[in-house]
């Protein structure tokens, strides 16, 4: 903006969402600068972008200000719901005219780049993507270097990282309760890799540190399925290999699972990212998404299962502490959990998988292959299953 005061610039550079009197106010050097509430859009009014909207309800220090959605039924029910004050069927010009400091971006995946880099180039300071970040890796890289450039954090809305059953499961591991990790293993009974098991890589990724993938190795059965306007498969069998050595095995599907092994408390079914880690000196079972979730210790030598409880009582819900954590990002440099950087490791190693698929050998990471695309991935499978009969 021009003509601004130094106050305001410099509380700007330090993240602090600043406003000032109307130009027909005092002399700028006589202004009293008011500290408000982060300005927020939500770009999407669909299922998930209620989850979006209670969280910053929840978190003091922001004001849902506006809304876009292609439908303006859905837009208005949703504008009401929240008492959001402006809704709008153009993004971008909720985005010109707002000027919110934080998005969400809850739509299909293949509009995610788009409405990133928009949000970016309009002053943005935080967005929070929905998974996958990105349908290709080209996405993800120009999504990621628009925000540097732009100076706006990216984040993706992997939010079990701030759950503490998995940040709790995290902790043991790093604390060295099952020994060395050796393999990690979970399942998304029903869905597919793009939708859902971006969250089962993540996981396994922050349950190792993080660590880098070298390679993938992957069967994939494609028949026509279409999610959220891209194809996913009907069934997959992932298998990779991080650069410390451990293994990771996930698998997707529309089929009856059972659980990891009689007796385990899980139920008839997995749960949704239910996850099993194997260690040098014992094994650790992730409940998963439930109302009542229990991690499962058994040191090596040990006879039965301990409970392990996660967390502390009364905790916030993970959305809401990884909305706090964005704004101390903004305002401290921090580095948050859910950066952008981990979302494209997530669907690297996801497109290799179809890409090992199609091959039907393993890949190596990172890809060398640019231009990959999901569609001719998914259509080289289906072809190749039509011609064996």
């Amino acid at each position: 903006m021009h003509g601004e005061v130094p106050e305001v610039l410099a509380a700007r550079r330090k993240g602090v969402a600043m406003r000032t009197p109307s130009s027909g106010a005092q002399r700028p050097e006589q202004m009293r600068l008011l500290e408000l509430p982060y300005r927020v859009g939500i770009i999407g009014c669909g299922g998930m972008a209620h989850g979006h909207a209670q969280a910053y309800q929840a978190v003091p220090r922001v004001q849902l200000v506006c809304c876009a959605d292609i439908d303006p039924q859905r837009l208005e029910s949703f504008r009401r719901q929240y008492h959001i004050p402006f809704g709008y069927t153009d993004y971008r010009e909720m985005l010109q005219k707002e000027r919110p400091d934080l998005v969400s971006i809850v739509t299909w995946p293949g509009l995610h780049s788009e409405m990133t880099l928009e949000a970016a180039r309009a002053g943005v300071r935080g967005i929070l993507c929905e998974k996958p970040l990105a349908l290709t890796l080209e996405e993800a890289d120009r999504m990621l270097q628009v925000c540097q450039e732009r100076g706006t954090i990216l984040l993706v809305n992997h939010q079990r990282r701030w759950d503490l059953l998995y940040e709790t499961a995290r902790d043991l591991v790093q604390a060295g309760e099952i020994g060395q990790l050796l393999e990690l293993g979970g399942s998304m009974v029903g869905s597919d890799l793009f939708t859902d098991a971006t969250h089962a890589v993540d996981l396994f990724r922050f349950f190792n540190a993080d660590g880098g993938v070298d390679w993938v190795y992957a069967q994939v059965t494609y028949n026509g399925r279409v999610r959220y306007g891209h194809p996913v498969e009907d069934l997959a069998l992932v298998t990779f290999r991080f650069e410390n050595g451990s293994w990771a095995t996930l698998r997707t599907g529309r089929i009856p699972e059972p659980s990891f092994e009689k007796g385990i408390p899980f139920g008839p079914v997995t749960p949704y990212c239910a996850s099993r880690l194997v260690g040098t000196r014992g094994v650790l079972e992730v409940s998963g998404d439930r109302r009542e979730p229990r991690l499962y210790l058994m040191r090596s030598g040990a006879v039965g299962w301990k409970v392990v409880e996660p967390g502390t009582p009364h905790a916030e819900p993970a959305m809401v502490r990884s909305i706090r954590a964005l704004l101390r990002s903004i305002e401290e440099g921090t580095p948050h959990r859910n950066d952008a950087f981990h979302g494209r490791a997530a669907i690297e190693v996801i497109i290799a998988a179809l890409l090992s698929a199609a091959e039907r050998a393993p890949v190596r990471l990172p890809l060398k292959a640019p231009g990959l695309s999901v569609e001719a991935l998914f259509e080289q499978l289906r072809a190749d299953s039509e011609a064996e009969g």
